[in-house]
């Protein structure tokens, strides 16, 4: 079975700002059951389970008894955190294009079903992972909305919002709070996960664009995708992706494999 990761580089980032907000780090990882002293080093390199992610959150909140922590360590997230993807999105030449490198490297941080699907004058980001099943699932997207928001309006140095978000959840813990703290409302009990933003706001140019640097970063965030996806997790995924297709009598197109996949045309084809 293909069991879904997220990268370590996460959980020492979740762990980081959970002590930073009172929480104990040894304690989080004793509830988790962790070794403290194997989350250094290169051994923020190994891969931890979706629902380890998801069961770090429920403990972070517990121990902090603050529901609403999740979108505020969302509101302090830093191009650091995000690897050499945060980078790459940095040196983009506009939003949009920033946010493609987002949907192409996914899987460096967390193997998110992430999708970018046109909505009229809007484009949705969902987030097809936080489902109802996933332990701390709820807390795992409402971060993720956070620092969504934040990193767009990090990238673009203005106050752009979501036109709307959509979660499946009927009850949001800290539905309030993040209104009033980001201005936009989410809506529970949708179909979706999913923050809807304005194509017109996707092509605001970044400040921090430079063709130059792009590459370089581009061609090392190509290199952790190839680690990253062995030709085993390519057939099973390629296979996934057509039968999706297949299913909305749809006919899969080259570049729309390899975009769904978050790996280059180039690499698909080998």
């Amino acid at each position: 079975m293909d069991v879904a990761t997220v990268s370590g580089i996460l959980i020492e980032g979740l762990l980081t700002s959970a002590a930073s907000r009172g929480c104990s780090r040894e304690a989080l990882c004793r509830a988790m059951g962790w070794d403290i002293d194997s989350l250094q080093g290169e051994q923020l390199a190994q891969r931890f389970p979706i629902e380890d992610f998801g069961r770090l959150w429920l403990q972070v909140v517990e121990q902090s008894g603050d529901p609403s922590i999740a979108y505020k360590i969302g509101e302090d997230i830093s191009v650091g955190e995000m690897d050499i993807l945060g980078y790459v999105m940095l040196s983009s030449p506009t939003l949009q294009d920033a946010l493609h490198y987002l949907l192409r490297a996914k899987r460096i941080l967390i193997d998110d079903h992430l999708m970018f699907v046109p909505d009229g004058d809007e484009l949705a980001i969902l987030y097809l992972l936080a489902e109802p099943t996933l332990p701390g699932g709820r807390y795992v997207h409402e971060h993720a909305c956070a620092a969504l928001i934040r990193t767009c309006q990090w990238l673009t140095r203005t106050d752009i919002l979501p036109t709307r978000i959509w979660t499946t959840y009927h009850a949001f813990p800290a539905h309030e709070d993040f209104a009033e703290t980001f201005g936009v409302r989410i809506t529970t009990g949708q179909r979706w996960n999913a923050c809807y933003y304005r194509v017109e706001d996707l092509t605001l140019p970044l400040v921090g664009a430079n063709e130059n640097i792009h590459a370089l970063h581009v061609e090392a965030l190509e290199k952790q995708l190839e680690q990253l996806l062995t030709p085993v997790r390519w057939s099973m995924q390629v296979k996934s992706k057509l039968e999706d297709a297949f299913l909305k009598a749809e006919t899969p197109q080259l570049s729309w494999v390899a975009n769904a996949l978050g790996c280059s045309e180039r690499s698909l084809q080998r």
